[in-house]
């Protein structure tokens, strides 16, 4: 398990599942962050893409990038205020929300699917633990505080992932 020590985040990298893992606590019940993680305004004020949102199983999740063409994935799994996973074409992204009263908040795991060989992972769990920043400063002080932050992350944090997750490099 690969800790950054300058990350509020527990972040690992399991090549054999083929996932991604970032967890951290976050200060807000389980029903704020559910609403901050399936509605559009609230989840394009932290995802670093413009999110349209159908919170439903089955349901159309949009995510325009600038400057790009619209992406359309699939609500895969739906458990109200407990999961929620999108994701097309074997890429997934699943987020598990555990209440934890006695830490003052919402465990929130995060788990991205990655390539078998770890190519673009440090890229990802970087990308991911700014989200988890942003995500953090919407549910502590509303969309109007949150700094956006556009992908890709920057090279230095990149670098610092791939040396936590002991990856040679962002393949």
């Amino acid at each position: 398990m690969a800790t950054p020590s300058t990350s509020l985040t527990d972040i690992t990298l399991d090549l054999e599942a083929g996932a991604l893992r970032l967890a951290r606590v976050l200060d807000a019940t389980t029903a704020r962050l559910w609403q901050a993680l399936t509605t559009d305004s609230q989840m394009s004020a932290w995802y670093p893409t413009r999110v349209e949102i159908d919170p439903r199983l089955g349901g159309t999740v949009t995510l325009t990038f600038p400057g790009a063409e619209p992406e359309r994935v699939s609500v895969l799994d739906l458990v109200e205020e407990r999961a929620l996973e999108l994701g097309a074409d074997g890429d997934t992204v699943r987020f598990e929300l555990d209440p934890q009263p006695g830490r003052g908040g919402t465990l929130l795991t995060l788990i991205a699917s990655v390539a078998p060989d770890g190519a673009h992972a440090a890229n990802l769990a970087a990308g991911y633990d700014l989200c988890l920043d942003q995500l953090q400063t919407l549910l502590r002080h509303g969309p109007d505080a949150v700094e956006r932050h556009e992908m890709p992350p920057p090279e230095e944090t990149v670098a610092r992932y791939a040396r936590e997750l002991n990856i040679p490099g962002d393949l």
